[in-house]
C-alpha cells in the first residue's frame, strides 16, 4: 500500500488537522505597467503631435496671408475719424485702400489699370453681392468736389464690407 498524501494522515492524527488551514493565501501576479507604452501608443501620439504642428503652421500662415486685410479694416474704420480731410479726400484715400487691397488679392487681373466704371464692376464681380449697384450714381460722387459726408460714409462702410467678404485664394467670379 502506498503512503497516504498527507503526513498527519499517515500517523492517524486525522481530526486534529484542518486542510484548509494549511491553504495559503492566493498571491496576484505583479500589475502591468502602464509605461514604457506599447509602439502603437508611441506612433499615434507622434502622428497627433505632427497633424497638430501642421494644423497649427496652415493657421497660422492664413492668418498672416490676412494681415493687410485686417491692416487695411482698420484704416476705414478711422477714416471717418480723420480731421482735417474733406469728404472728397476721404473717398479718395478709401479708394486707394481698395486699389491697394485688390492688387494683392488678384494680382493677375489687372487691377492697378481699372478705373470708373470697370473698377466698380471688378468690385462687384469679386463680392458675394454687388455692394455698388448705382454705378452711375457711384461715379459721380467721384468726381464732385463736395461730396455729401452720408455718401462718404456710406462707401466707406460698403468698402469695408468688400474687405471683409474677401477671401484670400479664392474668387467670387
Amino acid at each position: 500500500m502506498a503512503a497516504p498524501p498527507y503526513p498527519e494522515t499517515r500517523t492517524g492524527n486525522v481530526n486534529n488537522i484542518d486542510p484548509l488551514q494549511q491553504l495559503r493565501d492566493v498571491h496576484l501576479p505583479e500589475a502591468v505597467s502602464a509605461w514604457p507604452p506599447a509602439y502603437g501608443w508611441w506612433l499615434l501620439a507622434t502622428a497627433i503631435v505632427i497633424l497638430l504642428s501642421i494644423i497649427v503652421r496652415y493657421v497660422w500662415a492664413a492668418y498672416q496671408r490676412r494681415a493687410f486685410l485686417r491692416e487695411s479694416i482698420i484704416i476705414l474704420q478711422a477714416m471717418p475719424l480723420k480731421k482735417g480731410l474733406t469728404p472728397s479726400q476721404k473717398l479718395h484715400h478709401c479708394n486707394d485702400v481698395l486699389k491697394r487691397c485688390a492688387i494683392e488679392l488678384y494680382p493677375l487681373d489687372n487691377v492697378a489699370t481699372l478705373s470708373g466704371e470697370q473698377w466698380l464692376h471688378f468690385l462687384n464681380t469679386h463680392s458675394r453681392k454687388p455692394l455698388f449697384e448705382n454705378i452711375d450714381d457711384w461715379l459721380s460722387m467721384w468726381y464732385k468736389q463736395d461730396v455729401s459726408i452720408t455718401l462718404c460714409d456710406d462707401f466707406i462702410q460698403r468698402s469695408e464690407q468688400w474687405l471683409r467678404q474677401q477671401r484670400i485664394g479664392k474668387s467670387y467670379v
